[in-house]
Parts: C-alpha cells; sequence; structure tokens
C-alpha cells in the first residue's frame, strides 16, 4: 500500500513546480518540506527576473502563489525534515524527522540549498548577535547603522540594495576582481550614494565583544585593513542540501545529484531538480523549468506502473 503516488521533498519553485504537474496529471502527491512558505526565495524582497512580473514580485508572494496553485490541483503539503529516503522493492521509504515514514512509488527530490559560510574566527559566534544572512528578514535591526555584505553575486548586491535604504553606509567586499552581479544590478550599485565596493578582499576575522562591531581583511595589495560595521551578511554561495540521499543517489564532487535530460537521477523513480542537481544555474525560472520536466517524466512513469 502506498501512500502517495508521488513525494516532492522540498516547496521552493522546482518542488512545487513538480507538485503542480503531477497534481495535474491525476496523481496522489504529498509535498513535504521544512518551512512550506520559507524557501530561499520566500526571503527575498523583490525578484525582478521571473518572467511575467515586469515590475517584479515578492519572493514570498510568489511562492504563495504556487503553493496555492499545487493545492488547487490537489497537492497536500506536510512540514517536516526528510532524514532519509531508501529504495524499497517497489518504490521508496522516506523517512521524516518526526518519526513518521511514507511509501511511495516516485520521489522528486527539491531540497535546495544551505548559505556558504566563511568559515573565519567569529562567525559563529556572533550569529545572530549581528551576522545574519538575509537582509529583508533581519535588516530591520540594522536601521542607521554600517553593515558589510560579504559576496559581489547577484543575491548579495541585492541584499546590499536592500540595506542602503535603512542602513548608514553598506560595504560590499568581493573575493574576486570583480564583481559577478549582472550588469544591471552592479549599475544600480555604483549608483548609490551609501555603498562602498571592494574587490580582491579576503575576510579574516569579524570582530566584536557583546556583538558585532568591526569586520578584518585583507585588501588587494594585501595588506590588513578593519572597517567599523554592526552587522555583517554573508553571502558567498550556496551548499546542496543532499544529506538525505547519501547512499542512494550518484552525486557529483560538490553533493548535486547527476541527471540525465529529464531530471532522472541514477535510480529509477528519483528525479532531482533546482539548485541540487548538477549544472544548476540556481535560478528561479530554470528551478521551475526542472520541476516542470521531471513532472512529466514523473506522470509518465507513474501512469505505466
Amino acid at each position: 500500500m502506498y501512500d502517495y503516488d508521488a513525494i516532492v521533498i522540498g516547496a521552493g519553485p522546482g518542488g512545487l513546480a513538480a507538485a503542480l504537474y503531477l497534481a495535474r496529471g491525476k496523481m496522489n502527491v504529498g509535498v513535504i518540506a521544512e518551512k512550506i512558505y520559507d524557501a530561499q526565495v520566500g526571503l527575498l524582497e523583490m525578484v525582478e527576473n521571473y518572467p511575467g512580473f515586469p515590475d517584479g514580485v515578492s519572493g514570498a508572494e510568489l511562492i504563495d502563489m504556487m503553493v496555492t496553485q499545487a493545492s488547487n490541483y490537489g497537492a497536500e503539503f506536510d512540514t517536516d525534515t526528510v532524514t532519509s529516503v531508501k529504495k524499497t522493492d517497489s518504490g521508496f521509504s522516506v523517512k521524516c524527522e518526526s518519526g513518521v515514514s511514507y511509501i511511495t512509488k516516485v520521489v522528486v527530490a527539491a531540497t535546495g540549498s544551505l548559505r556558504r559560510k566563511l568559515g573565519v574566527p567569529g562567525e559563529e559566534e556572533f550569529e545572530g548577535r549581528g551576522v545574519f544572512n538575509c537582509a529583508f528578514c533581519d535588516g530591520g535591526n540594522f536601521v542607521g547603522k554600517p553593515v558589510a555584505v560579504v559576496g559581489g553575486g547577484d543575491a548579495g548586491v541585492t541584499e546590499a540594495l536592500y540595506l542602503s535604504r535603512l542602513c548608514s553606509h553598506v560595504y560590499v567586499l568581493e573575493m574576486l576582481p570583480k564583481l559577478g552581479a549582472s550588469a544591471v544590478l552592479q549599475d544600480r550599485l555604483f549608483e548609490t550614494r551609501n555603498i562602498t565596493v571592494r574587490c580582491s578582499v579576503a575576510v579574516e576575522e569579524i570582530q566584536g565583544a557583546e556583538a558585532v562591531s568591526g569586520l578584518k581583511f585583507k585588501n588587494e595589495k594585501g595588506e590588513g585593513e578593519i572597517i567599523a560595521v554592526e552587522g555583517v551578511l554573508v553571502d558567498v554561495g550556496l551548499l546542496p542540501k543532499t544529506d538525505c540521499l547519501s547512499g542512494l543517489a550518484q552525486l557529483e564532487k560538490d553533493g548535486r545529484v547527476s541527471v540525465d535530460q529529464n531530471l532522472a537521477a541514477s535510480v529509477p523513480g528519483l528525479f532531482a531538480v533546482g539548485d541540487i542537481r548538477k549544472y544548476s544555474p540556481g535560478q528561479i525560472a530554470s528551478a521551475v523549468g526542472d520541476g516542470a520536466a521531471a513532472g512529466i517524466a514523473a506522470v509518465k512513469m507513474l501512469q505505466t506502473m
């Protein structure tokens, strides 16, 4: 007896797209996620590069619409953390942190990513006391204060632009010689008066006593500098969350899942979409495309079972 025809692990754009296509295919689909409305996309103040929203859309609103759409077609949602996925003779066993287990024919893994850490002194110590990773969530704690954003990609620059409206000054620190953000975002960044950009720097320590008071780094000349800041937002890339697939799927060296053109993993019946699949560009639009492709392939597979 199966609990579901398909289980989707994760409620980000990729997982929700897969759930939508499975549900529209008249499959009994369950979505299991740690936080249904709190995928990383849901923490973004504004998404401007997702087609169909010429004026942009908040991440929370976009996720809410996707959840509602999948729900309208019958997808069921459960808040839990999947700890392991095991292959059985006729499908998969999906075990959760709560102790609940589900039996399903197909699994779509859309578990997303975790923020990469700097790994420097003070980062762990001052977590929640000046070190943060979401401007939209925590920026209000730094109104009128100087902060630093470590990371010059699209996400880091977007966070810096939001913080510039709240904070007295924002320092953007990038390890590489140039920022990696899109040209449009860089134009906005360099037009903002209270933002200073520093490239070719290496963060060495986050300093403070009871809370963050400074950031120590080596500049492009290899010289040590300290800037006085009361907050440090870290956005230096993502790590795929694939622990629950360990021992099941074929993983690349970076932890991502090897998939074929249908997003199918090495184990029949297992699909991987979004940030966790090999060569993912890490975009909302690509994750939705992954979810759609996996959902279609999964429906076709289920129709033959």
